[in-house]
């Protein structure tokens, strides 16, 4: 039992520690804007965007449920995430900070989902581009699929400073 609590301490320290190293302190929720064509537009720093994509996902997913399960079972949490993309964000930092097994489950946890979701785009697609993110995400997913998290992105992206930030509640 206590390698259980000390597998958990450990993976929330290494997740908090993770996605505290990439935010900077000096960086503000208030986004500035600056006029384009006539029309305000925000200006955001690379968290909100991330941020902003990973809400998007989070809704297309599981419209923001971090219970939810996919009907085969391989695809869990608010981001249905799978064990290999557990696998790969561990590869990406280099030990495994995260886990998808009985004892212990990120996948269930917004905030280990979206430190999940953070380290494999940022990784994977550096310049945050929603279409690659949807790739690399769901490579094979429809049409609509595709067109709903854009949509949404879009909302987050013009509504960034109104919009209740799922993954810090």
């Amino acid at each position: 039992m206590d390698n259980i609590k000390s597998k958990i301490i450990f993976s929330l320290f290494t997740a908090l520690l993770f996605v505290g190293c990439c935010n900077s302190p000096q960086e503000q929720k208030e986004t500035l804007t600056v006029a384009k064509n006539g029309q305000i537009e925000p200006i955001l720093t690379r968290e909100d965007t991330i941020n902003a994509m990973a809400m998007a996902f989070a809704r297309q997913e599981s419209n923001f449920d971090h219970t939810a399960v996919s009907p085969c079972g391989r695809w869990v949490g608010c981001l249905q995430l799978s064990k290999i993309m557990v696998a790969e964000a561990n590869r990406i930092v280099g030990f495994q900070c995260f886990y998808a097994d009985d004892d212990w489950d990120d996948r269930y946890d917004r905030q280990g989902s979206y430190a999940i979701f953070k380290i494999v785009q940022n990784y994977r697609n550096p310049n945050l581009d929603i279409d690659r993110a949807i790739d690399i995400w769901n490579s094979h997913c429809p049409t609509t699929y595709r067109e709903n998290v854009k949509k949404y992105y879009q909302y987050n992206l013009l509504n960034y400073n109104t919009i209740e930030n799922y993954f810090e509640i």
